[in-house]
C-alpha cells in the first residue's frame, strides 16, 4: 500500500469514526453552543470574562444536557478508547471535547485539544483549530489579575514565590509581569550564585537584566567564557550594588578592582589544581587583594597553598579596615604576624590548623577590639546561643582554641587570665598530656564569672582531666551550655552533681565518659524535681557506659526537655526490652519535647517507632542504625506521622530504601 492510499484510509476512517460516536447529536449540541454563544454576546455586547468558567458558564450549557443523556456514557467511552488507541486521529478529541463542552467543563475541553494537536498529524488539525477557536471564543479575554491590584501587593505576591524556576516561568507570562519582576521587585535578584547547578539562583538565568540589583554575586564556575563575560560586566560598572563576592578561581581577582568602591566582604575558595587546571598558585598574594579592595571588612581565605602577605613599602594607607579574618592555609603563621599590626579594627580572627602562640601577643598590642579568637575548624559549641551577652564588658568573648603544644598552653593560659571579666565562651581541644601538665592545669582555680558556654575535649586516661573539668565547670556560676569529651578520662564520683546548683543551664552535650558514678542520674532526679523551674531544654549523651534503664527513666522524668540526643555504645549489656519500652512510652508523654535522636539503641521495634511517629508537637524524629525494625515497620510508621513532623530519619539493616522513600513521600505530605 503506497503513502497516499494509507492517508486516504486514515481520513475515511476518521470520518467514519465521527458519524459513528455523534452523529446528528453532536452536530445539534455543537450548533446549540454557538447560538447560545451568539446571544450572550448579542446581550451583553462583550463575551463573559469570568475566569471560572467551569462554574458561571454551566447554566449556559445545561439547557442542552438532557440531549445527551442517555448517550454521554457510551459516546465519551468511544472517545476515549480513540484517543488510546488511535492518537493520530482527530474525531476522537474533537468528540471528547463537545461533550466536555455541553457539560460546562470549557478549560478541561481545550486540555483535550492541546493534546491533540502534539499527537494528530498537521494536515488533519483543521478541525482541532476549530473547535479551539470556538472555546477561545467562549471564554473571552483573559484579565491580568495582577494589573487590577495595587503595585505594593503585587511585589509582596511574587517575594512569597521564592522558588528558582518559577520566578524565571514568571518573567515569560506578559510584559506586565516581567516589568513588575525585573523592575519592581529587586530583592528577589539580589544574590546571584553561578556554577555549582543545584545552588544555581534565579537571578543567574536573567544576569544581565538584574545585575544592577545583585549585592551578593557567588562564582563557582570556571567556564572561561563566563568568566571574560563577568569581568567585562564588572569594567562596564554593571555591579553597582555588589557589596559580597565569592570566587573559587584566581582568575576571577581581574574583577576586583572594578569592585573597590562597594565590596566589604570577600570569600575566596581556592581549590586544588585538578587535571591541570590553574584554579589554585602555588602561592596566593594578599597584598592584590587588599589593595584592590581597601574597603574589605570581612576576608575569608580557603586554599590548599601557602597564603602570603608582604607589607607594600608604598601603601597610601596607615591600615586596613578588616574587622573579621578567616585564612584556612597552610603555613600562614609568617602571614599572621605581618598582616595583624595594620589591622587595628579586627574583631574575629579564624585562623584554622596554623596557629601559633607567638601570634597571641601581637594581638594583644595591636587589635584592642578583638572578640572571637577561633582555632578550630568545626567548634563543638557553634552551634549554641547565648541568650543574654547583657552587662558583659568589652575584650575577647570567644576562645576556641586547639592546643597542640606546650608553648600554646601557656599562651592561653594568660589569654584566658587576662580576659576573666568579658569570656563568655571557651571551647579546649588538647590531646596531649604533657601540654595539659605544663599550661592547662593553671586554669583549674581561675574564676570566670561570664562564662556562659564552655566546650571541653580532653584525651587520655588521667584523673586529672575530670577533676580539672569538675573545677572549670564550678568557676563558671553563669554557665548555660556545657559540652564536655573526655575520651578514654575518668571523672570523680558524683562529678554532675556540680551541675545542680547551675539554674541557668539549658544544654548538656556528654560523650565518652566511662563511669556509672558520674552523678548523672542523681543530676537528673534534681532537676526533674524542679518541675517547671527547671532550664535544662536540650541534651545530648554519646557513647557512654552509664547509659542504662534506670538513667532513661529518669531522664523521660525531665519535663521541660525540648531535644534528645542518645547515641548508645556496644555492646548493650545496661539496656533491657522493658526498660527501652517504658522509656519510649515516657518520651510520648512529655509535653515539650520537639527532637528526638536515637541512635544504636537495642530494643527498638516496628510497634515502637509507630508510637513515636504520633507524639504530639514532635517536629524532628531520627532513629538511626536500629537493628529490630523493618520495611513493614516503617510503612506503617509513615501512614501514622503526626502533622507536626517536618524531618524523619529511620535506618537499619532490615530496612530498604523503598520504605525509607515511600517513608519521605509521606513526610512531605
Amino acid at each position: 500500500m503506497t503513502k497516499s492510499s494509507h492517508y486516504e484510509k486514515h481520513q475515511q476512517t476518521d470520518r467514519s469514526f465521527l458519524r459513528k460516536c455523534t452523529g446528528t447529536i453532536i452536530s445539534e449540541m455543537s450548533e446549540s453552543v454557538r447560538q447560545c454563544t451568539n446571544a450572550e454576546s448579542n446581550d451583553n455586547g462583550t463575551m463573559a470574562q469570568s475566569t471560572s468558567i467551569g462554574t458561571s458558564s454551566a447554566p449556559m450549557y445545561n439547557m442542552h444536557t438532557n440531549v445527551l443523556d442517555d448517550k454521554q456514557k457510551s459516546v465519551m467511552q468511544d472517545a476515549m478508547y480513540a484517543i488510546e488507541n488511535h492518537p493520530t486521529l482527530a474525531a476522537g478529541y474533537v468528540t471528547a471535547c463537545d461533550i466536555y463542552v455541553m457539560q460546562g467543563a470549557v478549560l478541561t475541553a481545550m486540555e483535550i485539544l492541546k493534546s491533540g494537536l502534539r499527537s494528530v498529524p498537521p494536515t488533519e488539525q483543521a478541525l482541532l483549530y476549530d473547535r479551539l477557536a470556538m472555546i477561545k471564543k467562549i471564554l473571552g479575554p483573559r484579565i491580568d489579575f495582577m494589573e487590577k491590584l495595587p503595585a505594593e501587593i503585587v511585589v509582596n505576591i511574587f517575594v512569597r514565590l521564592e522558588k528558582d524556576m518559577v520566578l524565571i516561568n514568571c518573567t515569560t507570562v506578559s510584559k506586565h509581569w516581567r516589568y513588575i519582576l525585573l523592575q519592581q521587585c529587586p530583592e528577589l535578584w539580589r544574590t546571584a550564585i553561578i556554577g555549582r547547578p543545584p545552588f544555581t539562583s534565579p537571578a543567574t538565568l536573567v544576569l544581565p537584566l538584574v545585575a544592577n540589583n545583585v549585592q551578593d554575586l557567588k562564582l563557582y564556575t570556571s567556564d572561561e567564557n563566563i568568566l571574560r563575560t563577568l569581568v567585562g560586566m564588572a569594567a562596564d560598572n554593571q555591579f553597582p550594588s555588589i557589596t559580597c563576592l565569592t570566587v573559587a578561581t584566581g582568575q576571577l581577582m581581574l574583577m576586583l578592582p572594578f569592585l573597590r568602591d562597594t565590596l566589604t566582604r570577600l570569600v575566596i575558595h581556592l581549590r586544588s589544581n585538578h587535571r591541570g587546571c590553574p584554579e589554585s598558585p602555588a602561592e596566593f598574594s594578599l597584598n592584590t587583594v587588599l589593595s584592590a579592595c581597601p574597603n574589605l571588612q570581612d576576608l575569608s581565605i580557603t586554599s590548599p597553598n601557602v597564603v602570603t602577605y608582604q607589607r607594600p613599602q608604598m601603601l597610601s594607607i596607615d591600615s586596613y579596615l578588616l574587622k573579621s579574618l578567616y585564612i584556612k592555609a597552610k603555613h600562614c603563621q609568617h602571614t599572621l604576624q605581618e598582616l595583624i599590626p595594620h589591622c587595628p579594627r579586627l574583631e574575629k580572627l579564624y585562623a584554622i590548623n596554623d596557629f601559633y602562640s607567638t601570634i597571641l601577643p601581637s594581638i594583644e598590642q595591636h587589635c584592642p577590639f578583638v572578640t572571637h579568637l577561633v582555632t578550630i575548624e568545626q567548634p563543638l559549641t557553634n552551634q549554641f546561643s547565648i541568650t543574654n551577652m547583657d552587662n558583659v564588658p568589652p575584650g575577647l568573648h570567644t576562645l576556641q582554641y586547639q592546643v597542640s603544644n606546650v608553648l600554646q598552653s601557656q599562651a592561653v593560659t594568660s589569654i584566658v587570665t587576662k580576659n576573666t571579666s568579658s569570656l563568655t565562651t571557651l571551647e579546649l581541644r588538647v590531646v596531649n598530656e604533657q601540654d595539659f601538665h605544663e599550661g592547662l592545669e593553671q586554669l583549674a582555680n581561675v574564676d570566670m564569672n561570664q562564662m556562659k558556654v564552655l566546650g571541653l575535649s580532653i584525651w587520655g586516661n588521667n584523673a586529672q582531666y575530670g577533676e580539672f573539668a569538675a573545677s572549670r565547670i564550678q568557676h563558671c556560676p553563669s554557665l548555660e551550655v556545657l559540652s564536655i569529651d573526655l575520651r578514654y578520662g575518668i571523672v570523680p564520683d558524683q562529678f554532675f552533681m556540680v551541675l545542680a546548683g547551675h539554674r541557668h543551664l539549658h544544654t548538656l552535650e556528654i560523650s565518652d565518659i566511662q563511669s556509672k558514678t558520674c552523678g548523672l542520674e542523681e543530676l537528673l532526679v534534681h532537676l526533674s524535681g524542679l518541675g517547671s523551674d527547671c532550664m535544662l531544654k536540650n541534651i545530648s549523651i554519646e557513647f557512654s557506659n552509664f547509659i542504662t534503664d534506670g538513667m532513661l527513666n529518669i531522664l523521660a522524668d525531665v519535663r521541660t526537655l525540648e531535644a534528645v540526643k542518645i547515641l548508645c555504645p556496644y555492646p548493650y549489656n545496661n539496656l533491657t526490652t522493658d526498660g527501652v519500652a517504658t522509656f519510649v512510652r515516657k518520651l510520648k508523654a512529655m509535653p515539650h519535647l520537639k527532637t528526638l535522636q536515637i541512635e544504636s539503641m537495642p530494643y527498638i521495634t516496628d510497634a515502637t517507632i509507630c508510637l513515636l511517629a504520633e507524639k504530639n508537637g514532635l517536629q524532628t524524629l531520627a532513629l538511626t542504625f536500629i537493628e529490630d525494625i523493618t520495611s513493614n515497620g516503617v510503612r506503617a510508621m509513615a501512614d501514622r506521622l503526626c502533622p507536626t513532623l517536618e524531618t524523619v530519619t529511620v535506618s537499619g539493616p532490615l530496612v530498604d530504601q523503598n520504605a525509607q522513600d515511600y517513608l519521605q513521600k509521606s513526610c512531605l505530605r
